[in-house]
């Protein structure tokens, strides 16, 4: 390793901030990933049921037959 660029050396260890970046931050209360819903955590289930205005109940419904995509989960409230 000795013969390699100190820079290269920097792309292999991840640097104390970038670490901390990664951490899942649980005062962020919306979803990591809004394209997709999640059921399995509370405060997910919270955001999206807030966000289309419907019960736990009928969002878990809605995802089960329109899969995770909020885009398709959202459509498939519209029907209802």
């Amino acid at each position: 390793m000795r013969d390699q660029e100190p820079c290269a050396l920097l792309a292999i260890i991840p640097s104390k901030e970038m670490e901390a970046s990664m951490v899942d931050d649980k005062s962020n209360r919306g979803p990591q990933d809004r394209s997709r819903i999640s059921l399995s955590e509370d405060y997910e289930v919270r955001y999206w049921t807030e966000k289309f205005g419907v019960s736990k109940a009928e969002l878990e419904a809605a995802v089960k037959k329109a899969g995770p995509s909020a885009d398709a989960v959202e459509k498939e409230l519209k029907k209802r």
